[in-house]
């Protein structure tokens, strides 16, 4: 599907794009280090993260190296390696930083993938084997007046309502939901996270509500076309989850 579908002051304060490929115990840690030099001047921060483990894709070893953050110097980009995982961020580091829009995100990851591929090529003679593909948008939602979290959620989202007076429950104080979706002819799924939480400077209820599709991109599909087809699908949804007044405010444009 192409989605006509884009918001002109969306929610989003992180895009992740990224892929995983079979464990390659070969790349070492000196490996991340020379990778490192060659994205340096772009990336000049670094630090260490527990790396990602996923009993779904067949990796259960907890003696995978840790994932290492190559971060630019503004601070709002960074690159995510681990032996089984690539992945390229983009994230709001202040109210100041607007968001990119995702052609951008994804054409600065597509020519970081490819410098990675080449560069394990060459050091170890053994070319990678992608398996699956990810994307992750994250959006941080405030409404102005609102004290409670659960008010947040039932002005932002269509399947939120806590209201009436014959519930024996109270709204609640904290929720954490989850729902996965299959994609068209089978191609992967699609993993919708709504959780309350608050601003760390304002404590203001905040709707943090996280969209992942997560599919196979092997040999046969180019992660381009896999990507593009994953980010049309996530903002349908996102259309598709959210109320027609959010759109609003948010300034929904479709062609």
């Amino acid at each position: 599907m192409k989605s006509t579908i884009s918001f002109d002051d969306p929610p989003i304060k992180e895009v992740v794009l990224g892929r995983t490929f079979l464990p390659r115990e070969d790349f070492l840690l000196p490996y991340f280090g020379a990778f490192w030099a060659q994205v340096r001047e772009e990336f000049p921060g670094t630090e260490h993260a527990p790396p990602i483990i996923d009993p779904s894709e067949g990796v259960i070893d907890s003696a995978l190296l840790p994932r290492v953050w190559f971060i630019s110097k503004d601070m709002t980009r960074l690159i995510q390696l681990q032996q089984n995982r690539f992945h390229y961020n983009w994230r709001q580091t202040n109210d100041l930083n607007r968001y990119v829009r995702f052609p951008v995100v994804q054409a600065e990851c597509l020519e970081l993938w490819q410098k990675f591929e080449e560069f394990v090529l060459e050091v170890t003679k053994r070319a990678l084997q992608p398996v699956k593909a990810e994307l992750t948008y994250t959006n941080f939602i405030e409404i102005p007046g609102a004290t409670k979290v659960h008010e947040v959620a039932e002005e932002v989202l269509l399947e939120a309502a806590w209201g009436g007076h014959s519930r024996f429950l109270p709204p609640p104080r904290a929720f954490s939901h989850n729902y996965t979706f299959g994609l068209p002819e089978g191609k992967g799924d699609l993993v919708v996270a709504a959780t309350a939480a608050k601003r760390k400077d304002t404590n203001a209820p905040v709707l943090k509500l996280e969209l992942t599709v997560k599919g196979e991109c092997r040999g046969e599909e180019s992660f381009e076309k896999w990507s593009n087809s994953a980010h049309d699908f996530l903002v349908s949804a996102f259309k598709n989850l959210t109320r027609p007044s959010m759109h609003v405010k948010w300034k929904l444009r479709e062609k």
